[in-house]
């Protein structure tokens, strides 16, 4: 009889066990569909967010451990990081905090190494590796908008200069229409929330694009960065807003 007890207590546990386990994966189902900021993202910030460029003179925040307020600070992606700004910006103090793969998620979580500088000027340039991993548009546009009020409540006087994110001209036409769809939508957003008081928007978009896509002559070969050609209109564009 104890034995038969035994046995039956056995088979009532591990169909407890069982049971508690598949709960756990449905719930964990369920709670990855609806989590407002994407795992992937998540996830995908992590593995990059100590990548940074290694062989270029790009400026970042161990070189001004002592930098006063003057400072300009630019953050984003590879885009940003790519950008040589000792060649255009000579005996500028600036800080050059982009990050290859990095995210609007990614923004938000280093925000304070940005804030710890408490620059005159930051430059935001973010957005085209959210839509390329196809994260769901809201939660581009509600980071953005944290990234924005994190600053703006911390740094109430630096002046906010936020890029339109750039064109891209994929080989795959369908896909690349869907990307520059979903740009000029986050655009659209980014530029809402300008003011032209403390919040800038520059638009690069237009100036780069050729029939909704990226022109070809500023193109690095990936249909996605700039070449020297690119970086130089860049540098153009922006240049009033570096030295007003």
């Amino acid at each position: 009889m104890i034995l038969k007890k035994t046995i039956l207590y056995s088979f009532i546990s591990i169909f407890v066990i069982i049971s508690l386990g598949i709960l756990y994966i449905f719930t964990k189902k369920i709670v990855f569909k609806y989590y407002t900021i994407s795992q992937n993202q998540i996830e995908r910030y992590k593995k990059n967010r100590d990548s940074l460029i290694l062989n270029s003179k790009q400026l970042n925040l161990n070189n001004f451990i002592n930098i006063d307020t003057n400072a300009i600070v630019f953050i984003g992606n590879s885009l940003t990081a790519g950008f040589e700004f000792d060649k255009y910006f000579p005996n500028s103090k600036l800080v050059n905090k982009g990050e290859y793969g990095n995210v609007t998620y990614g923004i938000i979580l280093k925000i304070d190494q940005t804030i710890k500088i408490q620059p005159n000027k930051i430059f935001i340039e973010i957005g085209i590796n959210d839509i390329l991993s196809s994260f769901p548009m809201d939660t581009i546009k509600n980071n953005y908008k944290q990234i924005i009020g994190l600053i703006t409540k911390r740094l109430p006087e630096t002046k906010i200069y936020c890029h339109s994110i750039l064109p891209v001209n994929f080989n795959d036409k369908k896909t690349n229409i869907i990307y520059n769809k979903n740009i000029v939508e986050i655009n659209i957003f980014i530029k809402s929330l300008s003011n032209n008081k403390t919040l800038f928007y520059i638009d690069l978009n237009t100036e780069f694009s050729l029939n909704g896509n990226l022109n070809p002559i500023y193109d690095s070969g990936d249909h996605l960065h700039l070449n020297s050609i690119g970086y130089k209109k860049w540098s153009s564009i922006i240049s009033p807003y570096i030295y007003e």
